[in-house]
């Protein structure tokens, strides 16, 4: 059972992970900006501003205080691919990647206690 469940999470899994391996950006409706917050955390976070909270570069040069209202986490994430001087479009790629790995993998740990508890 554990075997056949791997399987059809690894099955599922490639259809959902393929439009992100292509080359350039996957399409979204908001794909463009999130570049442009990944770039603004990395920006802010080298500017020494721990934890990020004000976006100086955005709103025309004016300033905007991004990560109160920008959920942080996923930038912060995308920042350590950055570390090793990977561009912005791949760092966000494979933090999406990645979050939808850990997503099927909790899914396959819960469906096997749910099974197993029967």
């Amino acid at each position: 059972m554990k075997l056949f469940l791997s399987i059809i999470i690894v099955l599922m899994t490639i259809p959902v992970l393929l439009p992100y391996l292509r080359q350039g950006y996957f399409p979204t409706h908001d794909g463009e900006w999130a570049v442009v917050r990944l770039a603004d955390m990395y920006r802010t976070v080298r500017d020494l501003q721990i934890p990020a909270r004000y976006s100086g570069y955005l709103n025309a040069g004016y300033g905007y205080p991004l990560f109160n209202f920008a959920y942080p986490f996923p930038y912060y994430m995308g920042l350590i691919p950055l570390l090793f001087n990977i561009g912005f479009v791949i760092a966000l790629g494979s933090v999406v990647s990645a979050t939808v790995i850990i997503f099927l993998l909790t899914v396959r740990k819960l469906l096997l206690v749910s099974f197993s508890a029967r």
